[in-house]
């Protein structure tokens, strides 16, 4: 009796929530900005797959690169990246993480610093906050995101660790509204399988060979 009452309870509380995002415009947003991404993202892949098949070999390419770069200047690029705008697609640090005897071992140490670099990001978004100037231009700038995460909040971090958008972006933008970060760092954790996600697909359609 008790357990149907809090299933009841669950079911009117998911019923809820849909109902909200969905007169709040949440789920327009997943279906045009998800797609937008994804169709960007397939576009660069296929660009790419036609200029190493019948153009320049991007394997030789991208492995002149990475091998004469030393591997903790690319682990500190990607870390600036990620606490910054997210310049750099993670995706290139995906691709190169091959060139290790276990990727998969460097998949996670990319998605945890990643992670955490989300919390620098937090932070520098409250330290503007105490900034009148950097505050009144960002309130101006960011507008449209602080509009959406004030709407959304947690299911649009989720979405934005997951999906291929300005995720620092918006960390920035949370932590300038002072979002609660006990929330924060629970839905930021989506960040982390979104490594290994598109480690499976980029691995298999570039192959590292050195």
């Amino acid at each position: 009796m008790e357990s149907s009452r809090k299933t009841g309870k669950s079911k009117n509380r998911i019923n809820l929530y849909h109902a909200y995002y969905k007169r709040k415009g949440f789920y327009e947003f997943i279906y045009s900005k998800g797609l937008k991404a994804a169709l960007i993202f397939i576009v660069i892949l296929v660009l790419l797959w036609l200029a190493e098949r019948f153009i320049i070999d991007t394997d030789y390419i991208f492995v002149s690169v990475i091998d004469n770069i030393p591997d903790w200047q690319v682990i500190v690029l990607f870390s600036f990246s990620e606490i910054g705008f997210g310049i750099i697609p993670p995706d290139f640090f995906i691709v190169w993480s091959q060139k290790f005897a276990q990727p998969f071992l460097m998949i996670t140490c990319l998605a945890l610093i990643s992670y955490f670099a989300s919390f620098i990001s937090y932070y520098i978004g409250t330290l503007f906050r105490k900034i009148p100037r950097i505050k009144l231009y960002l309130d101006t700038k960011l507008e449209k995101h602080a509009t959406k995460i004030r709407k959304w909040g947690g299911v649009l971090i989720i979405f934005t660790a997951l999906f291929p958008l300005p995720f620092s972006l918006f960390n920035i933008v949370a932590g300038l509204l002072k979002y609660p970060f006990n929330h924060f760092w629970v839905f930021a954790l989506a960040r982390i399988p979104r490594f290994y996600i598109y480690a499976v697909f980029l691995f298999k359609i570039f192959p590292y060979n050195a």
